[in-house]
């Protein structure tokens, strides 16, 4: 679910990321943007498990590549792919209790028929790839830290996001 409020400039998604979200994300950033492409806007993550890699990471490049500056906020939990929207962000900050989820990108539905398994067992890995430049952009750290977490998977709070940097502010 997308809701965008115009006055506060403020969009906040729930819920499962799907193609369908980010047609609505895309035209509340463009309405944000074009009524004042000066003041930041403010993007919310109220609970997200994750969802569709590709979503998400499309998702992130709107947030990274906006004109204006946009300020990430998870609520609750992101999850999976909702990270990635998260670490979008120029500002990233978390609610107190708020938790962030990383694990290894998984194939969840059928990409190619069933005769060529070597496209299904190829594109985790891709996209694996793809998640540690993200994470070794967004958090500054090095590619052997990001695979590790990328690898093992882990969930963090606020405070352990906050010294990894994939946080940069914590709100009470």
């Amino acid at each position: 679910m997308v809701k965008f409020f115009d006055r506060e400039r403020t969009i906040v998604i729930s819920g499962t990321i799907k193609m369908k979200m980010l047609h609505h994300v895309a035209r509340a950033l463009w309405a944000l943007q074009n009524k004042n492409p000066i003041r930041p806007i403010f993007f919310v993550i109220k609970s997200s498990p994750g969802g569709d890699v590709i979503a998400a990471l499309m998702i992130a490049a709107l947030l990274r590549n906006a004109v204006v500056p946009i300020t990430t906020y998870i609520e609750h939990l992101a999850a999976s792919s909702a990270v990635f929207v998260f670490l979008a962000g120029r500002k990233r900050a978390m609610a107190r209790n708020a938790r962030l989820v990383i694990h290894p990108a998984r194939v969840g539905i059928q990409i190619c028929p069933a005769k060529d398994q070597r496209v299904v067992d190829y594109f985790p890995k891709v996209i694996n790839r793809w998640l540690v430049v993200e994470l070794r952009f967004a958090a500054r750290m090095d590619k052997n830290c990001a695979t590790k977490i990328l690898g093992t998977g882990c969930s963090l709070s606020t405070h352990e996001a906050l010294k990894l940097h994939f946080a940069t502010h914590h709100i009470a």
